[in-house]
């Protein structure tokens, strides 16, 4: 029997998370990662660069440079926009870094209990350096913040967690693969192997016995583990089980998303900061709520429009809401031995529930200010917008691809981690969700 205890295969933030709960039990693991080194070190957040600390609107060309579409000349039912990355550290590399928890009761899974969640999110809060305050000295944070609360009392409104800390001289240190396995465990018990893709699993009865990967000469050869993850992604994990014939009902389908409307504001003079002073941007948001069921973020992150209207920095915000869209088994990622294809459709709700998201946000740029010029509200590609669903965990074997800890269903050590589980509709952003998710199934990893 091999000596290692585990293989992951992707190196994502999600992968990273389930190999430290690991080697933290004392367990060897060996995560494959198909794509090689980009950024220096290896596994760190390219954002944390100076470049775009200080313009942060060009971070949306590097994220382009980094994400492989599959084809975004389809109409809306193909999914435009859809992609994946590849490199040591996957998607962390690239990601906003916002982990707002998933709200109580509404957006969590209904197979762990209230006190299990909240420790699992603790703990994933930790690992991947989650913090509140780090914009507290915000000028134009405080002062929409207090706007806000005293216009529209009714709803919540929040500081927005985030991945990152901040480093003597100011600067964000934003969370990636490389901090999450920064232990004194995982340098005893983690590699991370790069240029090495998976072609598929050898099966047999009900136990994975082995897998064969190629490097990047395309040489094969096979490993052995005691347990076998994947954590590569909505797109490439189910089509990683589809290729090693591991072929379940449900594999593909359940495909959900988040409907993403973006706008920038330049706000009114009273609530923005004095332009001699160098201030930090926002991050606030309005969770959701069964009055208003879409995820409300206010923050100066990244805009990919440039608008012909001269403004100060300190006078911009920007406004990024995302929706929930329903769980349905037609919406679904086609298998099979062409590049992915993918048929998805809105239902009536889901349209009224986004006109209703685009109406509140225009309410609130009214409190606010006003929209810049060529920046009101519009959608993204869906495909970009945190696909999930497409390999759903679950009880029952015809509705599900893995179990409700992750264990691929006919399978005794065969998981699966990341947003391809997620089996309801969520608004806020997924990652936290993952990770407390993954630490759920780290745990019953033998």
């Amino acid at each position: 029997m091999s000596e290692t205890d585990a293989i992951i295969v992707g190196s994502g933030p999600i992968g990273a998370v389930l190999a430290r709960a690991l080697a933290t039990r004392q367990k060897s693991v060996l995560i494959l990662e198909s794509g090689g080194a980009i950024s220096a070190p290896p596994g760190t957040h390219l954002r944390n660069q100076l470049l775009y600390q200080q313009h942060p609107d060009r971070f949306f060309e590097e994220i382009g440079r980094w994400c492989q579409f599959f084809n975004d000349k389809v109409p809306p039912s193909g999914l435009p926009g859809a992609n994946q990355s590849e490199a040591v550290g996957g998607q962390s590399l690239i990601w906003t870094n916002n982990c707002p928890r998933p709200t109580a009761y509404l957006e969590q899974l209904d197979f762990l209990d209230q006190r299990d969640w909240e420790l699992r999110l603790l703990e994933a809060e930790k690992l991947l350096r989650v913090h509140s305050s780090l914009f507290d000295h915000s000028i134009r944070q405080a002062r929409v913040e207090s706007w806000l609360k005293k216009h529209i009392p009714q709803r919540q409104v929040t500081k927005l967690p985030l991945a990152a800390e901040r480093l003597q001289d100011g600067t964000l240190s934003f969370t990636a693969t490389r901090d999450i396995l920064d232990s004194k465990a995982c340098a005893s018990k983690v590699t991370v192997q790069e240029r090495t893709r998976v072609v598929r699993f050898e099966h047999s009865g009900s136990r994975i016995q082995g897998l064969v990967a190629e490097d990047a000469n395309g040489t094969q050869r096979k490993y052995h583990a005691n347990n076998y993850v994947i954590a590569g992604g909505v797109f490439a994990t189910p089509k990683l089980l589809y290729n090693s014939g591991i072929r379940p009902p449900a594999l593909g389908q359940y495909l959900h998303f988040h409907p993403l409307s973006m706008s920038q504001i330049v706000l009114d003079q009273e609530l923005s900061a004095p332009e001699q002073i160098a201030d930090p941007p926002p991050r606030l948001y309005l969770p959701p709520s069964a009055s208003h069921p879409w995820h409300a973020m206010i923050l100066r992150d990244f805009f990919p429009i440039r608008s012909p209207e001269g403004v100060h920095e300190n006078r911009m915000i920007e406004l990024q809401f995302f929706a929930p869209v329903e769980v349905r088994r037609e919406n679904r990622m086609i298998l099979d031995s062409s590049e992915p294809r993918f048929e998805v459709t809105l239902t009536k709700n889901d349209e009224d529930l986004l006109r209703r998201m685009v109406e509140d946000q225009h309410e609130l740029v009214k409190l606010l200010g006003h929209f810049r010029d060529q920046c009101a509200p519009f959608f993204v590609p869906p495909g970009m917008s945190h696909p999930m669903g497409t390999c759903r965990m679950g009880e029952d074997p015809s509705s599900s691809v893995a179990d409700t800890k992750g264990r691929v269903h006919g399978f005794h050590n065969l998981f699966l981690a990341g947003a391809s589980l997620i089996p309801f509709p969520i608004a806020v952003n997924p990652t936290l969700t993952c990770a407390a998710i993954a630490l759920e199934t780290a745990a019953n990893v033998e």
